[in-house]
C-alpha cells in the first residue's frame, strides 16, 4: 500500500512524514504543488523516507510506477488500496488525473474503472484523522471529550469561551486555536488555571492538531523518563481544536459557527460551504440555525438526529436567546433550550438559563450561544456554564476592551476580518459621536482576501447616513479603501472628508487626545500588531 500526498504548504510535511514513520506504507510520496518546500524540510522528509516530487509529470509517473494495482496484475481482484491525499482547497482534480494516467497506459474501460477504484482519495483533514487513529482510541478509553470548531467567523472566541466553561467544570484542556496551542491545567487549590504554551503563531491547518497532541504528550511523558511500568496517558480531559476549512471528524462534537460569507476556494472550483460540511462527519453537530437553513437544507434532514441548533432570531432552534440586554463590559442573555441532544444520553435537555458575559455586539452573543450549546450538549451543568462565560472577558488579539485615560478602546483584530464582521462591529456603537472608528489592516494574511469594493460601498453609505461619524483609515488596507471612497465621494451630493493616517498608533493617539472612544477594526494576526 502506498500514499501519494499533494501540497506541502498546509501541513503536508507533517502528514506525509507521520505516514512514512508509521511503517504501514511501502512508499510515501509528497508532491510540492506550490513550490514552497524549504531545503531543511526536504532533507527532513527524505530522512523519514518520503519521496519528494517537484512536478506534476513526476507525480503522475510515481503513481504509474508504484500503484499497487498496476504492480499486482495477477491479483487485481483484491489489491490493497493506495491513498491519494489532496487538500480540500486544492484545484488539482484527482479524478481527472487518474483518467489521464489510465489513458497514457492505454487501459481499456474495465481496467480503467478497476484502476480508479483502487485508490482511496482523502483530504488533509481526513488524513489527519487517519494519522491520529491510535490517539482517538486512547482518548475514548480515557473519556477525553474532543471538540472541533470550524466556521467563517468566531472560531477562536468560541474556543476560548468553551475553555473557560471546561476549567470552571474542573477539566484540564488541550486547546489549539489561531492564537497557538495551549495546555490548561485546573488548579483548584490555587483557584486558578495554569496555561502551558505549547506552540505560538501557528496556523489552524488540520496537521497542527497532530503537533499539538504530540507537544502535550511530551509534557507528561518526557523522553528522558526511563521509569518502568509507567503507561502513557493523556494529561487533559477535553481537547478543543479550531480547524480551517472544515473538521477532521475527530470530534465528539463538531461546531460550525456560521457562514457569513461563502467565499471561493480551490481557484473558484469550490467554496466555504462545501469545505465546512465535513462537520456533519462528527457524532453530534452544533450549528447556527440560519446557517443550517440557508446552506445545508439537505443535511438538516439527513442528519437531524445529531444536530443541535442555536439562534438569536429563530425560536424553533434548540437554543434560543429570548432576551438580550447589551452592555459594553457585559451583556445579559436569557436563553431557552429544548429537545437538545446530549452526548452519551438518550434523554434530551430542556430548560432556561441566564448568562452574563463579554458580548458587546450581536456577533459576540452568537459566539456565546455557540459555546453554551456545546456545553449543554456535553452535559455540563448550568452553574459551571454561567461561571465559565462570566469569566470570559474577550481575547487580546481578537475582541478586547481596554481603557486608556478617559478613552474606551474596543479592539476587533482578526486575520479574516470581512465586510460582514465590520458591519456588525460598527453596529455595536450606540452614540456614534463619542467614537473614532479606525479601520485598516494588512494583506496576505489569510487565503480569503477582503472584498474592498463591498466594504467601500458599505462605508460610503454609512457615512452618508451618519455625517457626524469620525472615520479614520489606516495601513495598507485603509489606503486602498480611501482611494475607492474618494472615487465614490466625487459622485455624492454630500462630500465627506476621508481621513487617512498611515500608522494605527498615531490614529489611536489622535482619538485619545480628542477624548474620544475608539472602535479599532484591524485585519491582522495579533502577533504582527504586537511586534510593530
Amino acid at each position: 500500500m502506498n500514499a501519494f500526498l499533494v501540497d506541502l504548504t498546509h501541513g503536508g510535511v507533517k502528514i506525509s512524514s507521520e505516514l512514512a514513520k508509521s511503517g504501514e506504507y511501502e512508499n510515501v510520496f509528497a508532491y510540492d504543488l506550490y513550490g514552497t518546500l524549504k531545503e531543511k524540510q526536504e532533507n527532513f522528509l527524505k530522512t523519514c523516507g518520503v519521496g519528494v516530487i517537484k512536478s506534476l509529470d513526476d507525480f503522475k509517473e510515481a503513481i504509474e510506477s508504484y500503484s499497487s494495482f498496476l504492480n499486482n496484475k495477477d491479483h487485481r481482484s483484491n489489491p490493497k488500496k493506495d491513498l491519494i491525499i489532496n487538500p480540500i482547497h486544492s484545484s488539482l482534480n484527482i479524478s481527472k488525473l487518474l483518467d489521464e494516467i489510465a489513458y497514457d497506459l492505454k487501459l481499456n474501460i474495465d481496467e480503467k474503472n478497476q484502476f480508479s477504484n483502487r485508490f482511496e482519495i482523502l483530504n488533509h483533514h481526513t488524513a489527519t484523522k487517519l494519522v491520529l487513529s491510535s490517539w482517538s482510541e486512547k482518548a475514548k478509553k480515557e473519556n477525553v471529550d474532543c471538540i472541533e470548531i470550524t466556521g467563517v467567523k468566531g472560531k477562536t472566541s468560541v474556543a476560548y469561551m468553551i475553555n473557560e466553561i471546561m476549567l470552571e467544570n474542573e477539566k484540564n484542556t488541550l486547546l489549539l486555536s489561531s492564537l497557538g496551542a495551549h495546555l490548561f491545567r485546573n488548579n483548584q487549590k490555587e483557584m486558578e488555571s495554569e496555561d502551558i504554551v505549547l506552540m505560538k503563531n501557528i496556523s489552524i491547518t488540520p496537521a497542527n492538531i497532530i503537533n499539538a497532541i504530540q507537544y502535550a504528550n511530551k509534557i507528561v511523558n518526557p523522553k528522558c523518563s526511563y521509569e518502568e511500568g509507567i503507561e502513557d496517558f493523556l494529561n487533559y480531559d477535553v481537547s478543543i481544536f479550531e480547524n480551517s476549512l472544515g473538521v477532521c471528524g475527530l470530534g465528539d462534537v463538531g461546531i460550525l459557527t456560521n457562514i457569513v460569507e461563502n467565499y471561493p476556494i480551490a481557484k473558484g472550483s469550490s467554496n466555504a460551504r462545501n469545505a465546512k460540511k465535513q462537520v456533519f462527519n462528527c457524532p453530534l453537530v452544533v450549528i447556527e440555525k440560519e446557517t443550517l437553513k440557508e446552506h445545508y437544507p439537505k443535511e438538516s434532514e439527513v442528519f437531524c438526529d445529531k444536530i443541535n441548533t442555536f439562534s438569536i432570531n429563530d425560536s424553533a432552534s434548540n437554543v434560543y436567546a429570548q432576551n438580550i440586554d447589551y452592555g459594553l463590559n457585559q451583556s445579559e442573555i436569557k436563553v431557552r433550550y429544548h429537545d437538545l441532544k446530549v452526548l452519551g444520553n438518550e434523554k434530551p435537555r430542556n430548560g432556561e438559563i441566564i448568562v452574563k458575559t463579554f458580548a458587546p455586539g450581536r456577533h459576540h452573543v452568537l459566539n456565546a450561544l455557540t459555546a453554551l450549546t456545546v456545553a449543554l450538549t456535553l452535559g455540563i451543568d448550568c452553574e459551571a456554564i454561567q461561571k465559565g462565560l462570566k469569566n470570559f472577558n474577550g481575547i487580546e488579539g481578537r475582541t478586547h476592551l481596554t481603557k486608556i485615560g478617559d478613552s474606551i478602546i474596543i479592539e476587533e483584530i482578526n486575520p479574516g476580518i470581512n465586510t460582514k464582521a465590520i458591519e456588525s462591529s460598527i453596529g455595536m456603537i450606540r452614540n456614534i459621536e463619542d467614537y473614532h472608528i479606525i479601520i485598516g489592516g494588512r494583506y496576505g494574511i489569510t487565503c480569503e482576501e477582503i472584498d474592498e469594493d463591498k466594504l467601500s460601498d458599505f462605508l460610503n453609505a454609512y457615512m452618508i447616513e451618519n455625517p457626524d461619524v469620525n472615520l479614520i483609515l489606516t495601513d495598507e488596507l485603509g489606503l486602498s479603501i480611501k482611494k475607492k471612497l474618494d472615487k465614490l465621494n466625487n459622485t455624492n451630493s454630500k462630500n465627506q472628508i476621508i481621513k487617512y493616517i498611515e500608522s494605527y498608533e498615531e490614529a489611536q493617539n489622535k482619538a485619545i487626545m480628542e477624548n474620544k472612544n475608539i472602535l479599532f477594526i484591524y485585519r491582522s494576526n495579533y502577533s504582527q500588531i504586537s511586534k510593530r
